[in-house]
């Protein structure tokens, strides 16, 4: 039942009552002189309630619904949704079809309401869901990368470092090998736990500072190291100019190495030669430079002149030693030639 409805069914049934007080009280102040006051005061209360009453009656809305002629709010509805705004119209229209059109129409929108909430409420969760797996896959990546970095440092060697003071910049060169198998990531990890290692706090000639000048050089051996040059598998460098590290990487590290056999060696056996190779180009430029030393108060002629000599000479020497190599392995000058460049191209470790 609707709210206009019970408020006008509880002032009807209020206003006899009302009504009856009201004489009650009248009677008692009129011919009872001892009660005189207690009915005065019910008739005067009685009076005023019985006016609210009307005035309830007068100012109580109808509804909308009502004042149109409709039975009910939602009929009312139903005809505004066709267009039709007063219910003599409404009257003559076969609304019992309308009511079941719109009924069902009504359905299928609350369905289709239902349905964009569940999938809403889907997607929600799916949303906290996958939230929930990133924080863990999250967690999970900083305990492997932990894991990793752990073991990196136990296999990675600090061979050398150098702190150099040069005034206004302060230069750190920094030099580390791996002991055991390491992949291009790890190689890239290594130098930033350097540089984080390194790049405060550091001893220049007895006083510490920050330094402005990083070069951090990987090696993949200690045989590769203590090579020295250029064999490092990942460097990092930054000066004052540059607003933050670079790296750089040698691929040819990350390349499986060509195990296969050539001019009758193995792998092991070609790099060994070649250590062999390249310790007699060393003793043979040292010979050639002792020989051939510049004497105090030589000419520019005579300088060029003895250069000429020196390089002849080292030449003629390097060659005796390969040739004595490739007798010695039972190789051609040819096959040698192409070990000392197979060695060179893949950066083979030097010193024997």
């Amino acid at each position: 039942m609707e709210i206009y409805s019970i408020l006008q069914s509880i002032v009807i049934l209020l206003i006899p009552l009302v009504i009856i007080v009201w004489f009650f009280g009248s009677f008692l102040f009129l011919f009872i002189r001892k009660k005189r006051k207690k009915g005065l005061i019910i008739s005067i209360s009685s009076f005023v309630i019985f006016v609210m009453l009307i005035c309830i009656i007068f100012f109580l809305e109808e509804p909308i619904y009502r004042q149109k002629g409709f039975s009910t709010d939602d009929e009312m509805i139903i005809a505004k949704s066709y267009g039709i705004e007063d219910s003599k119209t409404w009257s003559s229209t076969n609304y019992i079809d309308l009511i079941n059109q719109y009924n069902d129409k009504k359905h299928l929108i609350e369905k289709a309401e239902e349905e964009r909430r569940l999938a809403e409420e889907k997607a929600e969760e799916e949303r906290r869901l996958a939230e929930e797996k990133a924080k863990e896959e999250k967690i999970k990546d900083e305990l492997i990368k932990k894991n990793k970095k752990d073991n990196l440092i136990e296999k990675l060697t600090i061979g050398s470092k150098e702190a150099v003071d040069k005034g206004i910049d302060k230069q750190i060169v920094v030099r580390a090998f791996f002991k055991d198998i390491f992949d291009k990531e790890e190689a890239s990890l290594a130098l930033d736990i350097l540089y984080n290692q390194f790049k405060e706090n550091v001893a220049f000639n007895g006083t510490r500072y920050n330094p402005t000048m990083f070069f951090i050089y990987i090696y993949p051996t200690e045989d590769h190291f203590n090579s020295g040059g250029m064999l490092w598998v990942s460097m990092m460098q930054k000066t004052r100019s540059m607003n933050k590290p670079e790296k750089s990487f040698k691929d040819i590290f990350f390349t499986p190495e060509d195990e296969s056999i050539k001019f009758g060696l193995t792998l092991q056996d070609r790099k060994k030669i070649f250590k062999i190779a390249y310790s007699a180009e060393e003793i043979a430029r040292e010979k050639s430079e002792s020989k051939h030393s510049i004497a105090p108060g030589m000419n520019s002629d005579e300088i060029m002149k003895l250069v000429d000599k020196e390089i002849d000479f080292f030449r003629t020497l390097y060659s005796k030693y390969k040739s004595d190599i490739a007798l010695k392995y039972d190789l051609s000058l040819e096959d040698l030639e192409s070990i000392i460049y197979e060695g060179a191209r893949l950066y083979w470790p030097k010193n024997l």
